[in-house]
């Protein structure tokens, strides 16, 4: 894990104050497109490398200039970008509840800049890293507000990036029922026919399907009958990617509990399907035999990097069980 002292991590505190605070005596300032590159140069480490202790100070920074973000888009685009790196995946860290509250207290949930596409994406994406830290209540918000949006069926041309990070945003909000879970899963499977070789449908299939929750409750877990009925499809589409192969193992994951684990025949027809593709035999016994989660398991969920020192205790119940994790929850949006 990368070392940082407390010189370099104020250095490149510093950098975020340049771009987002109110203007110096010198009129020392810093372009928001060069904020995070400059800030690896600091600490002498790609982002995805920066340890919790350090992304979490960054946040607390992030939110003291957070009226920074008000300058034009390209600042409010970074400020979100920044935050939601810095704050995943939500929970792990004492006081990450307050951080992931302090969003809701500067009114974040109402964009400055609404009307930028750049700025919608950037808060969708925020939402889904941080979305382990978002409480029951919250998230049945987030669902209201988005799944609409997601959906809907209009005439004229939907912003592809902006419809697959709303996707992306409702697949992993875990404390939504899971008969909800279901009847977004059936939406994915009727594109995946129609699309069979699209990524991001692929994958939040596989998150909504998951055996094994993220960080949600057990009863978030789609029944073991749905996500079979799920993964048939899968197997009987005629092209079967990389990205399909991780959805099933998602869905027919083993974990010797009866009322997730899904038909056996199924299963058995998956195996078969992944060792014709010469799929890993690593990667197949997930299948075959119950094996304890481990943190290549959590990254596989979750869909990106999670911070170094980010101490995770995984198990067939939840991949990223925190003792932080069970605390009441923060309140991040309005109610509806």
């Amino acid at each position: 894990m990368v070392t940082t002292s407390d010189t370099t991590v104020e250095s490149a505190a510093h950098l975020i104050r340049r771009v987002f605070g109110g203007p110096t005596a010198d009129g020392d300032t810093l372009a928001p497109e060069t904020l995070a590159s400059q800030m690896e140069v600091a600490l002498g480490a790609k982002r995805d490398l920066w340890p919790i202790s350090t992304i979490r100070r960054f946040g607390d920074v992030l939110i003291e200039v957070a009226a920074g973000r008000k300058k034009s888009p390209n600042h409010e685009v970074r400020w979100l970008n920044l935050y939601g790196l810095c704050l995943r995946p939500g929970f792990g860290v004492p006081g990450d509840d307050v951080r992931t509250n302090n969003l809701r207290a500067i009114g974040l949930n109402k964009l400055v800049f609404a009307d930028d596409l750049r700025c919608q994406v950037e808060m969708l994406v925020l939402l889904r890293r941080i979305a382990g830290g978002i409480n029951a209540s919250e998230q049945q918000a987030l669902y209201r507000t988005y799944s609409s949006h997601a959906s809907r069926k209009k005439k004229g041309r939907v912003n592809r990036q902006l419809e697959y990070e709303q996707w992306r945003l409702i697949a992993s909000l875990e404390h939504l029922l899971g008969s909800t879970r279901a009847l977004l899963g059936d939406e994915l499977v009727a594109k995946i026919r129609k699309e069979p070789e699209n990524a991001i449908w692929l994958w939040s299939l596989g998150r909504l399907g998951a055996r094994i929750p993220l960080y949600g409750p057990l009863h978030s877990v789609v029944a073991a009958e749905i996500a079979g009925e799920w993964l048939k499809a899968l197997l009987d589409l005629s092209t079967f990617t990389a990205v399909t192969g991780s959805a099933v193992v998602l869905i027919a994951r083993r974990t010797d509990d009866r009322s997730r684990d899904i038909d056996d025949v199924i299963r058995e027809q998956a195996i078969s399907r992944l060792m014709a593709l010469g799929i890993a035999e690593e990667t197949i016994q997930l299948l075959s035999k119950c094996v304890p989660p481990e943190r290549s398991d959590a990254l596989r969920s979750f869909g990106e990097s999670l911070p170094p020192g980010l101490q995770v205790v995984s198990s067939s119940n939840c991949l990223l069980s925190l003792p932080a994790f069970h605390s009441p929850g923060p309140t991040f949006l309005e109610p509806a």
